[in-house]
This record gives structure tokens, sequence and C-alpha cells, in this order.
């Protein structure tokens, strides 16, 4: 039985903390495989104008190209609509019925994770996986995985040394306030494709 997990976001961009917290949970988890899936659009960010899809497919290829476990997935951004995660998990659970799957999600989002659409399907599809934020209260998720539990069956754990201090948005903010810099937060290659294809102003 293989240990398969799935890494969804919108990854614009991809940075060293999205690979801090993949190669963490890899580790922790013993995983044989982490799927790292882009979402075309995150009902969850409604507001938010993301990058083409392909070039965050790409920007993510690059960054992960170094670490065998890990593989990018267009199937949400081949939808071409909004990213539901419990549609996508239930695709998941049919390509991988008879292994061990695993649903990694940000400790942010689970404190809201009782308001996605169906997240008892989630649920019964993977072992849920929690990232940790920089200065997380303990107590406080572990009171919210119990009140979680309490709603419908679910296995969920915490990803340990996952934390790190990066952010898309900040990235984005230093790129347009320095644009002949590399955020020390980004990959050098994604830099790179960035300036290359003139993403976010540049």
């Amino acid at each position: 039985m293989r240990k398969i997990a799935i890494y969804g976001g919108s990854f614009d961009p991809i940075h060293k903390g999205h690979l801090h917290m993949a190669q963490a949970a890899i580790r922790q988890f013993e995983l044989d495989e982490l799927i790292m899936m882009p979402s075309y659009y995150s009902p969850n960010k409604a507001d938010v104008r993301l990058c083409d899809a392909n070039d965050r497919i790409q920007m993510c290829r690059i960054a992960t190209e170094s670490i065998p476990q890990i593989r990018v997935s267009d199937f949400e951004t081949g939808q071409h609509e909004v990213s539901y995660t419990y549609r996508t998990m239930q695709a998941f659970r049919n390509r991988y019925p008879d292994d061990k799957r695993y649903f990694i999600m940000g400790g942010d989002s689970l404190d809201y994770f009782d308001k996605w659409r169906h997240p008892e399907i989630i649920a019964e599809c993977a072992h849920i996986l929690v990232l940790e934020r920089e200065h997380f209260d303990v107590a406080h998720l572990n009171a919210k995985i119990d009140a979680i539990k309490a709603l419908f069956p679910s296995t969920i754990s915490v990803i340990k040394d996952s934390a790190y201090t990066a952010s898309s948005s900040d990235i984005k903010k230093q790129l347009e306030d320095n644009p002949e810099q590399c955020p020390k937060t980004l990959p050098k290659a994604v830099y790179q494709y960035i300036c290359s294809n003139h993403l976010y102003g540049l």
C-alpha cells in the first residue's frame, strides 16, 4: 500500500514555505508521493485574481523538480471551474482505492473547515494532515480538531515543524517594490521564470 497525499492551493506564486511544508509532510508520514495541485479558482478566495493557471503549474514544476516524491497535477486547473475540494477528493479516492490517502490543509483553513462544501466527504476520502501556523495555539488547534471529529467521522493529524514564515502576497508586494531583486522566500528558478514571462507586472 502506497502513501499518497494531495496538497492543494493557489500557489500564486509557489514559495519556499510551500516546499518546506511539503517536505515536512513527506518526512513525518513517509509519503511515497505528494501531489501538488494548484486550484483553478478557489471558492474561499473569490475576490482574488490569480495568475494564469498554466504559469502556476509551470512554477510549481520548476520549484519541485529536485524533490522526487512531489508530482504537480493539473487536475483542478484542467476543470476550468471553481475547485471544490470534495470533488477532487472523490476523484482521488476512485483513482487510488487501495492506497493510504492524505489531504494536506493549512491550520488557518481548519478554523472554517466545517463551513466548506461537504467536508464530511473530504474526511471520508482521506486522512487529513494539518500544517502548523507560526506561533500557533496548540490548545486552540486541538479544540478545533475535536470539534470537527464531533461533527463527522474523521482522522486528523498535525504536521510537526511545518510552520514557515512566507506569503505569496508579500512576495508579490516585494516584486512590485523591487523587481530587480529576488525575494528571499522565492526560489531563484521561479523568480527567473516570473521575470522571463513578465508575470506580476514585471
